[in-house]
């Protein structure tokens, strides 16, 4: 940019808009999720009893989640493989929900059964859990959830 541009509106003007994150669904879906790491890396305010932690989870269930739920509603894909990784997070998702909870009791476990344990088998045994969720609820997925959807489709809004 020369010095002269600087006093040019129209070339000032489409440098701002160019620096700036266009004002869409993606910009609020990052913000957002901004809000959601760092809702995930407060653990408790105060202790599990206190009246602020109490707080804290209801503005962040009621406010923050939403928002995020809101951001992702309103996007669209741009190609064929964006569209295929959001059906896939899609689809997994309740079996993921559903799920995961056993998993992350086990892991809980592991961690209160071995507290010397080096951090690179925390590590691993994080990355192990994470992996082994997303396989069973994609298992899942197949072999029960899409089966149940399908027959309940046809067993309730078949054609008479």
């Amino acid at each position: 940019m020369r010095p002269s541009d600087l006093k040019n509106p129209s070339v000032t003007q489409k440098r701002k808009q160019s620096e700036r994150l266009p004002d869409s669904p993606q910009r609020w879906l990052l913000v957002v999720c901004a809000g959601d790491s760092r809702y995930l890396s407060v653990p408790c305010i105060g202790g599990r009893q206190c009246l602020w932690d109490g707080l804290y989870q209801a503005v962040c269930i009621l406010i923050l989640f939403p928002l995020l739920v809101l951001a992702g509603a309103g996007s669209k894909t741009t190609d064929a493989k964006s569209t295929a990784v959001c059906k896939w997070m899609g689809e997994i998702s309740y079996p993921l929900y559903i799920t995961h909870f056993p998993l992350i009791y086990m892991q809980l476990n592991w961690v209160a059964e071995h507290p010397a344990a080096p951090l690179w088998q925390h590590i691993i045994v994080s990355v192990g859990v994470f992996f082994v969720a997303v396989i069973l609820a994609w298992g899942l997925l197949k072999i029960y959830d899409t089966p149940v959807r399908e027959w309940l489709k046809k067993a309730l809004f078949a054609k008479k």
